[in-house]
């Protein structure tokens, strides 16, 4: 998200005036939730808009549990590979660090 954050700065220096829109989906719509509070708190200007497309904001145990194991024998995502992906985010691995992860079956 301090990527994201920059960038925004960044938009907003070079850009003056300009309206930004901030849109994420899934884990993007997360990243951009989470800017919204990182831009509040910062006392920095808010996006025009934001579009938060079925974002995924509850990586914990609690939201697993509860929006994931419960409905398991109807996502689209195996289980076991999905708390892969959530265990290794919450560890702070990059996006880019996802292919060394076992590949989800088809």
């Amino acid at each position: 998200m301090e990527d994201a954050v920059a960038a925004y700065r960044y938009l907003l220096e070079t850009l003056p005036g300009v309206d930004i829109i901030l849109a994420g989906d899934s884990a993007g719509g997360g990243i951009a939730a989470a800017m919204l509070c990182k831009l509040r708190e910062t006392n920095l200007p808010m996006p025009r808009c934001s579009i938060l497309i079925s974002p995924w904001t509850d990586l914990g145990i609690d939201g697993l549990r509860h929006a994931t194991l419960e409905n398991e024998q109807h996502d689209y995502l195996p289980c076991p590979q999905l708390t892969t992906v959530i265990d290794t985010y919450n560890r702070g691995v990059l996006a880019c660090d996802f292919h060394k992860l076992q590949r989800f079956p088809h």
